[in-house]
Order: C-alpha cells, then sequence, then structure tokens
C-alpha cells in the first residue's frame, strides 16, 4: 500500500467512526506524527485562541457547567500549540481551563472522572502545561518556584 493509498483509507474509515473514538484517533494519529522522524510539526493556533478559551472558562465557571465536547476542543489547541512549539500559548490555554476543571469548578455533566467524560488525554495535558511553563520560564523564575 502506497502512503496515499494508506491516506484515503485512514480519511475514509475517519468518516464512519463516532466523534468520540474519531477525535481519539486523530489525537493518537496527531500526536505520532508530530513525533516522527519527519520534523513535521502542526500549524500553531492563534495567539487570540487562549484568550477565546479564557473567556469561555471564566463562562463555565459562572455557570458552573461545560459542554465536555468544548472542553475537548479547547485542549486540543492548547496539545496543538505545544506541538507546535508554542508554548507561551499552550501555557496559557492550559492555564484558564486545568485548576478550574483539576478543582470540581466545572461541572461536565456526568458523575464520572473528568478523563472518563473527555477523550482528550488530562494526563498529557498536565504534562505538556508542565513542560510548557518550564520553556517559557526563565532560569531565576524556575529556581524560585
Amino acid at each position: 500500500m502506497t502512503a496515499e493509498e494508506l491516506r484515503s483509507f485512514v480519511r475514509d474509515a475517519l468518516e464512519h467512526l463516532d466523534d468520540g473514538p474519531r477525535r481519539e484517533l486523530e489525537d493518537a494519529l496527531l500526536l505520532r506524527a508530530a513525533k516522527g522522524s519527519s520534523g513535521w510539526t502542526p500549524s500553531a493556533p492563534s495567539q487570540r485562541i487562549a484568550a477565546e478559551v479564557g473567556r469561555f472558562a471564566e463562562a463555565a465557571c459562572r455557570i458552573g457547567y461545560a459542554d465536555p465536547r468544548e472542553v475537548d476542543d479547547c485542549l486540543r489547541q492548547g496539545t496543538k500549540a505545544f506541538l507546535a512549539g508554542d508554548h507561551a500559548t499552550a501555557c496559557a490555554i492550559s492555564e484558564a481551563l486545568l485548576p478550574f476543571l483539576g478543582g470540581g469548578e466545572i461541572d461536565l455533566g456526568y458523575h464520572e472522572m473528568i478523563d472518563e467524560v473527555l477523550t482528550v488525554d488530562v494526563q498529557d495535558c498536565a504534562a505538556q502545561y508542565a513542560a510548557s511553563v518550564y520553556r517559557t520560564s526563565s532560569r531565576t523564575m524556575r529556581r524560585e518556584r
């Protein structure tokens, strides 16, 4: 099978999956492609995405609820920024959402754990956040934290 035939197969297969499994597979493909030997990285989301995620998180905290699919979409933007090397945007997106999710200030409408509701790997998001904080902090700030 050629590379183009494989791409065509994957596109066709993705169309037949439900939303959750499709997004999980897309996430896995994105991570695999970014870690591959080709040197490919996704394009970084615009920096205004971080402000939009911040407004989304504030609204979700105000009403105490957020649609899990929207939270997934926001966290995916953080992962995309991280993989693209835009650690400042990745950091801002994570800071806007993760503390409120972890503190239970945003209800996702289910009585399960966050990682059972979201299709995004929240532990990966937290690790990317920690790495982004490190990469955007000066040596002095790293010692103070």
